[in-house]
C-alpha cells in the first residue's frame, strides 16, 4: 500500500530543522516500516518549532488535516499526542476526523500525561481532553501509570506499550541483575537520552554525588 492509498494518517512530529527528539524517532520508524506498506500508513507531519508562531502553526496544521482526511481511501488518524501546547491542535484534529467518519486512534506517549491533565491551571485543556478521551476509537500509552488513572479516571481501557520501568518496580521488571564492580574499579552508569531534567537527569547526577560521598567512587557517562 502506497502513500498515494493511505489506509491511516499517522499526524504528529517526523525528525527535521529543530524537532530530534523521541517522538519524531519512532513517527518516522512506523512511517517507514514494512507495517506502513502493508497497512497503507502516510505521514502527516505537524509543523516544527521553526516555522512560525503558535497561531500561524496551529492554522496550518488544521489546512494539512482538512486536507489529508479527503484522500480516497482514509479511514484513521492517528494522533501522536504532545498535549501540553498541543492540546487545542489535537482536540480540533479530532473535531475534523470525527466530521469526516474518520476512526480516531490517541497515542499518548512519555509517562507524564495524567499530571498534565490534572494541572489546575489548565481547566479548559483538561475539559477538550476530556471530550478526546471518552471519544476516541483507542488509545495508547507508554506508562503502566497512565493506563491504570485512565481506567480509575474515566473507565477507559488503554493498550500500553511499556517505555520506561518505575523504581518501585525494578525489582520485578529488571532484564538481568546488577553486578558489583570489581575492587578499586568505580560503580560505571551510562545515560543514552535526551538531556532534558524531566528524563531524571539531575536525580541521577544527584545520586552520583551521594554516592561519591559515601565513598563509592562513580564513572557517569552521558
Amino acid at each position: 500500500m502506497s502513500e498515494r492509498s493511505p489506509q491511516i494518517l499517522l499526524c504528529g512530529p517526523f525528525p527535521g530543522p529543530g524537532m530530534v527528539g523521541g517522538y519524531a524517532r519512532v513517527n518516522e520508524f512506523v512511517a517507514t516500516s514494512f507495517l506502513a506498506e502493508r497497512l497503507g500508513i502516510a505521514r502527516l507531519p505537524v509543523t516544527l518549532p521553526h516555522e512560525g508562531s503558535l497561531a500561524a502553526r496551529l492554522l496550518e496544521d488544521l489546512r494539512r488535516v482538512r486536507e489529508a482526511v479527503r484522500r480516497p481511501g482514509v479511514r484513521v488518524l492517528h494522533v501522536t499526542a504532545q498535549y501540553h501546547a498541543g492540546t487545542y491542535r489535537e482536540w480540533l484534529q479530532f473535531r475534523i476526523a470525527r466530521r469526516a467518519g474518520l476512526r480516531f486512534l490517541l497515542d499518548v506517549r512519555g509517562g507524564c500525561f495524567a499530571e498534565a491533565y490534572e494541572d489546575p491551571r489548565r481547566p479548559l485543556q483538561r475539559r477538550l481532553w476530556r471530550e478526546v478521551l471518552r471519544d476516541a476509537d483507542a488509545i495508547t500509552v507508554e506508562g503502566r501509570a497512565d493506563a491504570a488513572w485512565l481506567e480509575r479516571r474515566f473507565g477507559l481501557h488503554a493498550t500500553w506499550f511499556p517505555n520506561f520501568v518505575r523504581a518501585a518496580d525494578r525489582d520485578r521488571m529488571a532484564p538481568a541483575p546488577l553486578s558489583r564492580p570489581a575492587p578499586g574499579e568505580p560503580l560505571r552508569l551510562v545515560y543514552s537520552g535526551q538531556l532534558r531534567p524531566e528524563k531524571g537527569l539531575l536525580e541521577l547526577v544527584r545520586a552520583c554525588s551521594w554516592l561519591e560521598t559515601a565513598g563509592i567512587p562513580v564513572s557517569l557517562d552521558l
